[in-house]
């Protein structure tokens, strides 16, 4: 898990304020795209109910969420107008508070740089103002409360990413295990029936029996020619019953006839 780290502040107007370090998995620049994409906060955010986004003509985003609340042992829903900001070139984001359900005011900021391969450092600082009076006996219990809540948004960012890292590591070893045997069936269903046997594979295939007819002479040009067309279409088991067959044709004496048996001349 990563780790977080967090600090108090206060604004120039007396406001609650907290900043926030983390190094997530993750390439900056694809890390800013992320955390600058506020209708995705839902997915990762536990304290996010709901987010939607209207791109305006000046580039900036107009937003309204719905986040979750509590303070000791109260809950509720929160309604936030913001107006964000963004740099994609600083990898920087900017939100301001326009307006809101029990906030007079609040203002956030994210930066996001490199922290060695593979790896981002965010940054984040807010600063909030409840819409009612904060008596001295309970502020340190509200800065509090910023900060854990800053803590929580930040450490459900990391957790987020480190999952998605993983999940994607995961999948590219699967991959790359399974490319070789991929290649291997492709070339199994590539090759020829016959590829790899020779004519000792071939059995009694090797050509015709010494009682098989045959319809050509050894003269027969055509039948010659079958033969080869056999051999180079068909390959080493086919090729070797055609030589088997040529062998037969070209080379056997002619068969003596049997004693008594008369000749025609």
């Amino acid at each position: 898990m990563c780790e977080v780290d967090i600090k108090g502040l206060r604004g120039s107007n007396g406001e609650f304020g907290a900043l926030g370090v983390v190094t997530v998995p993750g390439d900056a620049d694809a890390t800013h795209a992320f955390i600058a994409d506020v209708a995705r906060q839902p997915e990762w955010s536990p304290g996010v109910k709901a987010a939607t986004v209207e791109e305006l003509a000046d580039g900036t985003k107009a937003v309204h969420q719905v986040l979750t609340w509590s303070f000791l042992a109260l809950r509720g829903d929160m309604h936030l107008r913001l107006l964000q900001r963004e740099d994609a070139g600083a990898r920087g984001i900017t939100t301001q508070l326009q307006s809101g359900t029990m906030m007079r005011s609040f203002r956030s900021s994210v930066s996001v740089t490199e922290a060695g391969p593979g790896m981002s450092r965010v940054e984040m600082q807010l600063f909030m103002a409840p819409a009612i009076f904060v008596p001295p006996l309970v502020r340190a219990m509200v800065g509090a409360q910023v900060r854990r809540q800053l803590r929580g948004v930040l450490a459900a960012l990391a957790a987020f990413l480190t999952t998605q890292d993983k999940a994607a590591a995961a999948a590219a070893t699967a991959a790359a295990d399974a490319a070789p045997d991929a290649a291997a069936a492709a070339a199994a269903d590539a090759a020829p029936a016959w590829a790899g046997s020779d004519a000792s594979d071939c059995g009694a295939a090797a050509g015709p029996s010494s009682d098989a007819g045959d319809s050509s002479s050894p003269g027969d040009a055509g039948g010659s020619d079958d033969l080869a067309s056999a051999e180079e279409d068909n390959g080493p088991c086919l090729g070797a019953a055609a030589a088997a067959g040529r062998k037969q044709k070209r080379g056997a004496a002619p068969a003596r006839p049997a004693p008594g048996v008369l000749v025609a001349a």
